[in-house]
């Protein structure tokens, strides 16, 4: 025999079946192509929007968009939340205390729908957004963050340190130098070329 209170438990059980999310929204900001930045989204059941143009809207919906690096993008979308989302998180990737890409976003609720807006940007050599605290190094990792029923990765593009940058230049230099006086040597035959070389 099926209590009063079990009924109540099984009502409770199937309403909530019915009100969460089927899956949870997510968001893919891909940095890795030295020239372009791809975001991806899926699963925003009131839509998700690029600079204002509609990416995806709707379960099982998933589309990417691949634009220049160098430039800061805006993005908004809703999806289902349950009234748990409302917080700020930022991913800044750099080079020492300078952000070259990264992402800013915000989330809130209103009781059942949560948005996020914010903004992102690819690295773009010589490109700086200011003598922030880089929360990761612009090396080619990836940052996850989340809010309820959000999931959200960056993948940020690998550049080398400057003092590697530096060595790799110093190095190409010596090897350059080294060709044209070999060529150099060969052409003249001068008597210097027999000296030894440092």
């Amino acid at each position: 025999m099926i209590s009063h209170l079990d009924i109540k438990t099984l009502a409770v059980a199937a309403l909530a079946s019915v009100l969460a999310p089927a899956q949870a929204a997510y968001i893919s900001i891909d940095d890795s192509d030295i020239n372009t930045i791809t975001i991806t989204a899926s699963d925003f059941e009131s839509g998700f929007y690029v600079n204002d143009s509609l990416l995806t809207s709707g379960l099982h919906n998933s589309a990417s968009l691949t634009l220049a690096d160098g430039a800061v993008y805006s993005f908004y979308g809703s999806w289902v939340d349950l009234g748990l989302s409302g917080s700020s998180i930022n991913r800044y990737f750099g080079i020492g205390d300078e952000v070259y890409s990264g992402l800013e976003s915000t989330a809130i609720s209103n009781g059942f729908t949560g948005t996020i807006f914010g903004a992102f940007t690819g690295f773009d050599f010589g490109v700086s957004y200011g003598p922030y605290p880089a929360t990761l190094p612009q090396d080619g990792s990836a940052a996850d963050f989340s809010y309820p029923y959000l999931s959200a990765t960056f993948h940020s593009e690998s550049v080398p340190e400057p003092g590697t940058l530096g060595l790799l230049g110093a190095g190409l230099a010596l090897l350059v130098s080294r060709r044209k006086r070999s060529a150099s040597c060969n052409k003249n035959k001068a008597a210097y070329c027999a000296l030894p070389k440092a």
